[in-house]
């Protein structure tokens, strides 16, 4: 984290965004702090080979690791409301419909009381 945050950001905040997602794929925290020091072919081509294919496809890769950021963030927004629906989908900028469907597509269940 304080290596990202010492980063300068030169492309802004797409580089950022792909940054994050390179990480939600691979996965390897230290594989994504290489990218802060000097690029050479040779250190693309270990990337290249440390990645294995996907067994069921990019695509379902691409929704299973979304799938898990949602759920995460879900629960984190209703943990942080108190459990208040209305708040954690104020928070998490989706309608409260949404969320309701979200929180039933995740199976995310409430502690007793709520």
């Amino acid at each position: 984290m304080d290596a990202c945050t010492k980063h300068g950001w030169p492309g802004n905040l797409r580089e950022l965004e792909n940054f994050v997602r390179r990480y939600l794929v691979l996965g390897d925290e230290q594989l994504m702090l290489t990218e802060f020091g000097p690029q050479t072919r040779s250190t693309v081509h270990v990337v290249e080979n440390h990645v294995a294919p996907p067994s069921g496809g990019l695509k379902k890769l691409v929704r299973g690791v979304k799938g898990e950021a949602e759920m995460q963030a879900i629960g984190e927004a209703l943990q942080n409301s108190g459990w208040n629906r209305k708040i954690a989908a104020s928070e998490l900028k989706i309608s409260y419909k949404a969320l309701l469907y979200k929180v039933r597509q995740y199976g995310i269940r409430f502690p007793d009381g709520y």
